[in-house]
């Protein structure tokens, strides 16, 4: 991934991304932005926002923790919140994602599904990122749409990590830049840039997702632990292929 300076892209002035489209762009184009480099009338905008989501925030948190219980008198264990509602940086049509191990007593699909019966209707089966199965069922709690995710314990260990690693990267300040970007992107219904950004801001945060991208792929034998992460600066997409795969490995987690 090319890191752009902002200041080089959008000269020296205080960032107005809500204003001037160049200033929008430069941020997608460096892939994460500081507080600090908004304009102050920018600033008071992105905390007020951030301020009024405070409720759903809360609200979200205690389905969350209700999604979580229903799952788990179903049989599952070890779930865990993924995504945006993990990080705090939902908007007001935030869903909730969890993950969760496939259980032991679930050797395939069908039982899995009965399992889950009169809990969550199955949607799909993907590839996850160390290409085990992922599949995908839905359930709403409290009104709320819920993505529940199975996944083998390979992947379930490297999800788990990626996000308490970006969880614990974010400052309050990290929190109010990155979710005012992403309002501006939502409200410019522009789902390729929504997605670019927030791949970007897992980049970021994560060392392992990271080593990745660099790695083209982890495999199930490597630990989900980086020895050394790969420095920020440096080149991490090798080819649009590459990319692409760092890209589906991020949303892979919500």
């Amino acid at each position: 991934m090319h890191r752009v300076r902002i200041e080089e892209t959008a000269g020296q002035h205080a960032l107005l991304p809500s204003e001037r489209d160049a200033d929008l762009q430069a941020v997608l184009k460096a892939g994460r932005v500081q507080l600090p480099q908004f304009a102050p009338r920018e600033q008071k905008q992105a905390q007020q926002f951030y301020a009024s989501l405070a409720g759903y925030r809360t609200g979200l948190a205690t389905t969350t923790a209700r999604a979580i219980a229903a799952s788990q008198a179903k049989g599952l264990t070890e779930l865990h919140a993924m995504g945006s509602s993990q990080y705090g940086t939902v908007l007001h049509d935030s869903d909730i994602d969890l993950y969760a191990p496939i259980p032991p007593t679930c050797p395939d699909l069908d039982t899995l599904r009965t399992l889950l019966g009169g809990h969550a209707e199955y949607r799909k089966t993907r590839s996850a990122p160390t290409h085990g199965p992922r599949h995908l069922f839905a359930f709403q709690q409290d009104g709320i749409d819920v993505d529940l995710n199975l996944v083998e314990a390979t992947d379930y260990r490297l999800a788990v990590t990626v996000v308490r690693e970006i969880t614990e990267a974010l400052s309050e300040a990290d929190l109010i830049a990155n979710t005012w970007i992403k309002h501006l992107l939502h409200k410019r219904e522009d789902p390729h840039a929504y997605d670019q950004w927030k791949t970007a801001m897992r980049l970021h945060g994560s060392a392992t997702l990271r080593r990745f991208l660099v790695n083209d792929r982890l495999s199930p034998s490597q630990s989900v632990l980086p020895d050394t992460p790969p420095p920020m600066d440096v080149p991490l997409a090798r080819s649009a292929a590459t990319a692409e795969v760092a890209a589906r490995a991020a949303n892979s987690w919500g």
